[in-house]
């Protein structure tokens, strides 16, 4: 029992003995690492010095870092018995216009021993207003950003905002001002240019007062949205209807492989200006699809095809024709001079020969001669000749009688009529054609005959 307690107090012995030999010879210590702060504003650190070493000592504090006039001058020595500490604040005036995160460094130094030291760092950040959070929300093509700036004076801030790619180009900005007196909420927009593509960019506050600028980022994030409009339009020409799609992405997102399909019925004929990627052929009519690619936000493309009028109308033409000149045909018949001949039988092998000469249209008929003949079997009963007398003349061949009519007025009819005598008693006369011979008032000479008998 004796040898263990001696080797426990041995052993708290040797542990109160190594600790001073184990720690620094003197240590400083300065809270908080960083005050943020304000010009004309004091800032107050605490600083803790302690002596571990196993005598008594004076030590001399030493402040090194930009503009040491705003923090305090240690002019005067400081002594500690071996293991004590000292607590003591630092205050620090920041003046002037000088704004940044500035650091220092407080060392102290044994004065006997000046190789006994130690030192400790910390920060006076000093900034006319600060940016603590900035919250973004998207409003269909504006985006709005909320705030919170801290300024512990009243002072007039300047706000840049704007949007940017991961390569720093700027897409969109705005700015805005307002009055900041500690921590405050304002708010601010911009708005989105229309064909901004979907992707991840950065957010940018720049406030700025008494010459001081202060930024902070966010990112923000550009979700994708497919929006491709899809308008109609057709005109109707002579020979074709121009059918155009227009293809419009109003998305943020570049498409590609964008399928389009047009119907057309089965008895229409289609041009295509556009050339479709494949079409189908149906009972119903056609199916022609087209793949748009690399339609960019904010672009259109068009699909331009014409459906022929050209066969339909081939086949109005043709039934035109056909309708016209059966018209003209008919008009021609019923508006054409004519000349008919009848007979009529008077027993015993006598005949009445009638020639009807027409002018159905309003022409004059000019120096109209009608000529007929009769068989040398027959012979021309002279006292049967009325209205106007013709020339007689007998040949081997026959009987001629020729009229000279003379001009024929328009709508006029004239009937030349003359006797046969047969040799034979019984039955009907054969008879050639009768022919008339006009001229028209620009001169052209024409013939027409009648029927025979």
């Amino acid at each position: 029992m004796k040898s263990g307690g001696l080797v426990l107090a041995f052993a708290v012995a040797l542990a109160l003995f190594a600790a001073p030999v184990l720690a620094e010879p003197v240590s400083i210590s300065v809270t908080p690492n960083e005050i943020k702060s304000d010009v004309d504003v004091n800032n107050v650190y605490s600083v803790t010095i302690t002596n571990n070493q196993g005598s008594p000592d004076t030590f001399k504090l030493n402040l090194d870092g930009p503009y040491i006039w705003w923090g305090p001058t240690f002019a005067l020595p400081v002594s500690l018995l071996s293991g004590e500490s000292k607590t003591f604040g630092m205050s620090f005036f920041p003046t002037g216009d000088r704004f940044g995160r500035f650091p220092y460094t407080l060392s102290i130094a044994s004065v006997s021993n000046p190789s006994v030291s130690d030192s400790a760092g910390f920060y006076l950040d000093v900034e006319p207003v600060r940016i603590n959070d900035i919250t973004l929300a998207r409003s269909g093509g504006t985006l709005k950003a909320d705030i919170v700036a801290d300024s512990l004076k009243r002072r007039d801030i300047s706000f840049a905002l704007s949007l940017r790619t991961a390569g720093g180009d700027v897409v969109a900005s705005s700015s805005f001002a307002s009055q900041i007196e500690g921590a405050q909420s304002v708010s601010g927009s911009i708005d989105l240019p229309a064909n901004l593509l979907a992707g991840s960019y950065t957010f940018f506050v720049e406030a700025t007062t008494e010459g001081a600028t202060i930024k902070k980022t966010q990112p923000f994030v550009l979700d994708p949205m497919h929006n491709v409009v899809k308008t109609r339009a057709e005109v109707d020409t002579a020979l074709y209807k121009e059918v155009t799609i227009t293809l419009t992405n109003q998305g943020n997102v570049v498409e590609d492989n964008y399928k389009v399909a047009e119907t057309t019925g089965a008895d229409q004929l289609v041009g295509f200006v556009t050339a479709p990627n494949d079409c189908t052929t149906g009972a119903s009519g056609s199916t022609c699809s087209y793949v748009i690619n690399g339609l960019v936000p904010g672009a259109s493309a068009q699909i331009v095809y014409h459906i022929e009028f050209w066969p339909t109308l081939m086949q109005y033409i043709g039934a035109s024709v056909a309708v016209i000149a059966i018209l003209g045909f008919t008009f021609i018949r019923r508006t054409s001079p004519k000349i008919r001949k009848t007979s009529t039988a008077l027993g015993d092998g006598r005949h009445s020969v009638v020639l009807e000469v027409r002018n159905p249209f309003v022409h004059h008929l000019n120096n109209v001669v009608v000529r007929d003949f009769v068989h040398p079997i027959a012979s021309v009963v002279h006292e049967e000749i009325e209205s106007l007398k013709p020339v007689v003349r007998k040949t081997e061949a026959g009987t001629e009688l020729i009229w000279k009519l003379g001009d024929v007025k328009p709508k006029e009819t004239r009937l030349l009529k003359y006797g046969v005598q047969s040799v034979f008693r019984g039955g009907g006369i054969s008879a050639p054609k009768a022919y008339m011979r006009f001229m028209n008032p620009k001169g052209r000479s024409f013939r027409i005959f009648s029927n025979a008998l």
